[in-house]
């Protein structure tokens, strides 16, 4: 699909964050930016049209959600989100028991643990195990 989109002559731009579990606010604003930078580049009157999968989804509703609340005109047409968890992820309390119990036992475990325990996890899932 990807190459027939480029044959048609269409733009395609991957925006691929380096840490995953930084905080979803981060990642949101960093898609501001190349959103910025692609309306301020562009040429002609086609608006774009804007996907996010699964966690993309969520920061992709963000950044616009904020450029939209005040105001700012930006060059997204068309926004799609697939399989994004917008009403949060859910991952069971016991699984991440586990998780944390395995922190101690090998660095795979720690690896995990922290993933489990990074802002982006605190942020989209809906029970965390340091939550009350």
């Amino acid at each position: 699909m990807l190459d027939e989109l480029h044959l048609l002559g269409a733009d395609l731009i991957f925006l691929d964050f380096a840490h995953g579990t930084a905080s979803l606010y981060a990642k949101s604003a960093l898609l501001s930016e190349v959103i910025a930078l692609v309306q301020n580049f562009k040429v002609g009157l086609q608006p774009n049209i804007l996907v996010g999968v699964s966690m993309g989804g969520v920061v992709a509703r963000m950044a616009l959600s904020q450029w939209e609340s005040v105001g700012n005109p930006h060059c997204v047409g068309q926004y799609y989100s697939v399989d994004a968890p917008h009403l949060g992820a859910t991952m069971p309390v016991g699984l991440q028991a586990l998780i944390l119990g395995l922190s101690t036992t090998s660095e795979t475990g720690l690896a995990l643990w922290n993933a489990l325990n990074s802002s982006a996890a605190h942020e989209l899932l809906k029970h965390h195990i340091s939550d009350n």
